[in-house]
């Protein structure tokens, strides 16, 4: 700014009209000009004067009558009223200089996300920085309910973490996580770096390693080089070190528990997606492939990024023969990219479960007025008669809860044997900027049967 744009800065800032944008411009000057700084207590005496003689009442004729008097008792009110007022513009123009001079919040980490990802920022003071930045302050919180987050730590420290997601950056050797799937990578200038979960406290010796903190279920440490100390919260609070390819869960009564080594739970890096795909990981091939599995193991969040998921949902690849396919042994079934599918598990007879259980869930961006085509793959394995359904549907804004745009149901019976349908379709126009696509078993039974879904695509009509 030139001298006589700061001066008009000043006075626009007394005046209350100055922008956000140039009152960050103004403080950084006054920061390191210390003309500009004189001109602005100049600026800041003028302003006080200015109000105090503008405050003060002009005394008439100085005849000593009774209503003299009165004018004059008024004006000594006055006075005392446009002192006190002076005061406090005094201590305003104090507070406002040292809000302009205060020193910005040192950026702890920054953070990138893949496509699809959807979080909240929740900054400790009143001003947080603009929605498009990346930066993460001291006590910054960050809820994230879908995809998946990096944030890069100062020290030379790096975490990916899985939605959903709950956790704080609290200097840059500390993290809380109260909740969420998170892989570490601690830089040499950041030993002794701490992770903190409602249950466990994890303290780096220079490693990797994962926590998970998930909802109803023990805390689990996984250590996949180097060495950490872990420790119970709560209860006995058992400590220990742990070196590479140990893990431990922590039971109610804070006692740290041998569990299997299991670095398919974690992701280490971004999962690079196509910009042109409205849904993401649509064909469940994003995250890690699942291990081989007999009718295949419950889904995490490594395995289906982007999606959220009920726990009766079951990812799989291969049978535990390495046999393609959903199934067991030479009783499989394939989709048409012959890849990962992701299966419904209820098996069970009468009322279906907890829908919740049994759903596959993704939010996605939209144009309101935009009609939308999605399409989807669905399939059946049976060893007993029955007829199994998936029922597909829209729903506007952020949660399966929303109103339903659009429904379909898709099944397959017994009759029909092991194999898939034809892709189903169905249409809807959005009436908001995002909409929620849900998958859900309708199957009124699915004893020794298994409706599977794969090649999920949202695409735009003309």
């Amino acid at each position: 700014m030139s001298q006589s744009e700061i001066e008009t800065a000043i006075q626009r800032a007394f005046d209350g009209s100055l922008s956000t944008e140039d009152c960050l411009r103004l403080r950084n000057i006054l920061k390191s000009d210390p003309t500009a700084r004189a001109l602005y207590f100049e600026h800041a005496a003028l302003h006080q004067l200015l109000i105090y003689r503008l405050s003060r009442s002009t005394p008439l004729d100085a005849a000593r009558s009774l209503t003299d008097t009165r004018l004059k008792l008024q004006t000594r009110r006055s006075a005392r009223t446009a002192l006190a007022v002076a005061a406090a513009i005094v201590l305003l123009l104090g507070i406002t200089l040292m809000r302009l001079l205060a020193p910005e919040p040192a950026v702890l980490a920054t953070f990138e996300t893949d496509t699809g990802a959807r979080f909240t920022l929740q900054h400790p003071d009143s001003d947080p920085p603009p929605p498009s930045s990346n930066e993460i302050h001291e006590g910054t919180r960050i809820l994230l309910d879908q995809g998946t987050l990096e944030v890069k730590i100062r020290k030379g420290s790096r975490a990916v973490i899985l939605a959903p997601a709950i956790l704080r950056i609290d200097s840059d050797t500390h993290m809380t996580l109260d909740q969420g799937t998170a892989w570490f990578e601690i830089g040499k200038d950041a030993a002794g770096f701490e992770v903190n979960t409602p249950q466990l406290s994890v303290t780096d010796l220079g490693t990797r390693f994962g926590v998970l903190a998930l909802p109803d279920a023990n805390h689990e440490i996984h250590v996949f080089s180097g060495k950490v100390i872990a420790r119970g919260r709560s209860g006995t609070m058992t400590e220990e070190t742990l070196t590479t390819g140990m893990a431990r869960l922590c039971d109610p009564i804070g006692r740290l528990k041998t569990t299997p080594l299991r670095p398919e739970l974690f992701l280490s890096l971004l999962p690079q997606h196509h910009g042109s795909e409205l849904i993401i990981n649509g064909g469940f091939e994003n995250g890690n492939p699942p291990p081989p599995s007999t009718y295949g193991p419950r889904a995490n969040a490594a395995f289906l990024p982007g999606w959220r998921f009920g726990n009766e949902i079951i990812v799989m690849r291969a049978t535990t023969e390495g046999i393609p396919g959903y199934g067991e042994k030479s009783t499989t079934i394939l989709s048409s990219t012959k890849d990962t599918q992701v299966g419904f598990s209820q098996d069970s007879h009468g009322p279906p479960p907890n829908q919740d259980n049994v759903s596959i869930y993704q939010t996605f961006a939209t144009e309101p007025g935009q009609t939308y085509q999605v399409q989807f793959e669905m399939g059946a394995i049976f060893f007993s008669p029955s007829t199994l359904k998936i029922s597909a549907s829209v729903h506007q804004g952020a949660t399966p809860s929303g109103p339903t745009l659009a429904s379909h149901t898709e099944q397959r019976s017994h009759a029909d044997g092991n194999g898939y349908n034809p892709p189903a379709t169905l249409m809807f126009t959005a009436t908001s900027h995002t909409s929620t696509l849900l998958f859900t078993e309708s199957s009124e039974s699915s004893v020794s049967a298994d409706p599977v879904i794969d090649n999920i695509s949202v695409t735009e009509i003309p």
